[in-house]
């Protein structure tokens, strides 16, 4: 395929030139397999997307950078949002990236909803060759995080929630629209309250089921596009999502050492550890100035608004008024009787602690026992029931606060991480540094007023040799 156009002017989005791209150019490629992952990058069971009972899925469209049609999903037809420029494909064909994506703001009324069909617009080359050539199956990693941070601290974003991971088969090179539909699985992108963040990577999975970056000589980068929304200054739409204009590149050219363009910001070594090897930077893509506008990462995400929910409200101990909440709760499914273990995600809390969760067996329900985790709060549970496709509200559970160590416990050893971390406030770099057993002296915070301070003390001495639920 021949790559036709102008090059970006050095100030674009990266240190080399991109290319633009003719969105018909691109092949819209279903995946054959997805799981769940984790933020910690356990991936669960093996789905087929395309299973056999029909659940009727209604969809609304949540996030939208390439002018996706929501009736028929084929991958411009219509423009719903105004005519598209087009995505263009950043960086040369022996790129090997993954993204952050700042600032996802949803249309109202799909915050904590579930992305059930995702697309994501990349550029494949197989073989690492210039020009692109090969075929060789891909994995998709999509997740969303509660939030972006701009930061050398790190990390790249805060409170992941889970997501999903999809597999597809000796894909050609070339550009590609990787196309997830989770109608009929029992998985979903977990979507955030509003202004979180978009992770996207392309890569493998290993003999152990984990995902892995790309090996040599294979090389992938994700798409970028304009939103084509009403603050979009060079191609304005009437698409209600929107988004900012950072995002985390790996970004590691070995052949252009040091040369940065006007649009870098910095380069580094912590803060996107767990996902860039050996770093990442941070770009702008705010590129009006060369007459691009703001660019993103290429991607659809469609809610699925006739899925079978659980929510609630988790009440936090020991928070105090005004400070900083926590976006994100971790729940294990378990069989109400028996204990068997279903699944688990993590998924938003709003500013009130309110969650929803994706029922995990969507085809019929079950009468679970959810086992509810935040940060440094010991675990709790509640029962609820969704036999026959009901979904379910009420799902409440208060949470004892202290357990800084994350053992579901609140013991000395909290003490002890208390007692390191003890003065350390917000604006300082070694808040969110890891330390003795990765533990940060954020996560001493007890109160989330932004400094660990003798009221921590007195929370932790209030609920001395409490343990949360297994």
């Amino acid at each position: 395929m021949v790559l036709a156009g102008v090059l970006i002017a050095a100030q674009g989005i990266a240190r080399v030139p991109m290319i633009p791209v003719d969105p018909a150019d691109g092949e819209s490629v279903l995946a054959d397999a997805i799981a769940p992952v984790l933020p910690d990058g356990t991936i669960g069971a093996w789905q087929d997307p395309n299973q056999t009972t029909a659940l009727g899925p209604i969809w609304s469209m949540a996030w939208d950078s390439i002018s996706a049609n929501p009736t028929n999903f084929t991958p411009f037809s219509g423009n719903p949002y105004g005519t598209s420029p087009g995505p263009r494909r950043p960086f040369r064909d022996d790129y090997r990236i993954f993204q952050w994506c700042e600032d996802l703001v949803l249309v109202p009324g799909t915050e904590q909803r579930f992305g059930r069909f995702v697309r994501i617009g990349i550029f494949w080359n197989p073989n690492g060759s210039i020009p692109a050539s090969g075929s060789r199956s891909c994995f998709l990693r999509v997740q969303t995080a509660a939030r972006f941070d701009d930061t050398s601290f790190g990390p790249a974003a805060d409170e992941i929630y889970s997501g999903v991971v999809a597999r597809f088969t000796n894909l050609a090179a070339g550009v590609n629209y990787l196309t997830i539909d989770l109608g009929n699985a029992n998985t979903g992108l977990p979507l955030p309250r509003n202004g979180g963040a978009l992770f996207v990577s392309l890569g493998g999975v290993n003999s152990s089921n984990a995902f892995v970056p790309l090996e040599d000589p294979a090389a992938a980068t994700p798409l970028f596009s304009n939103m084509l929304s009403p603050g979009e200054p060079q191609f304005p739409g009437t698409n209600p999502s929107r988004s900012g204009d950072l995002q985390w590149l790996d970004d590691s050219d070995p052949l252009l050492p040091g040369v940065n363009q006007s649009n870098y910001i910095f380069e580094d070594f912590t803060n996107t550890q767990l996902t860039g090897n050996p770093f990442a930077e941070l770009y702008s893509g705010d590129a009006t100035f060369t007459n691009q506008g703001i660019l993103q990462t290429a991607a659809t995400v469609v809610a699925d608004t006739d899925v079978v929910t659980i929510s609630g409200r988790v009440t936090l101990g020991d928070l105090s008024a005004g400070s900083r909440r926590p976006g994100a709760v971790s729940i294990r499914f378990t069989n109400r009787v028996g204990g068997a273990v279903i699944g688990s995600q993590v998924v938003s809390l709003d500013s009130q602690g309110n969650f929803t969760a994706l029922d995990p067996q969507q085809g019929n329900g079950g009468d679970y026992r959810l086992i509810l985790k935040v940060s440094h709060w010991l675990a709790g549970s509640v029962n609820a029931n969704t036999t026959g496709r009901v979904s379910r509200t009420g799902a409440n559970v208060s949470l004892v606060n202290g357990d800084i160590d994350g053992d579901n416990a609140v013991t000395v050893f909290d003490y002890i991480a208390l007692s390191q971390a003890f003065g350390v406030r917000d604006f300082e770099p070694t808040w969110l540094l890891p330390g003795e057993g990765d533990l940060r002296p954020r996560d001493s915070d007890l109160d989330e007023d932004g400094e660990v301070s003798v009221f921590d003390y007195i929370i932790l001495s209030t609920n001395f040799d409490s343990a949360g639920i297994d």
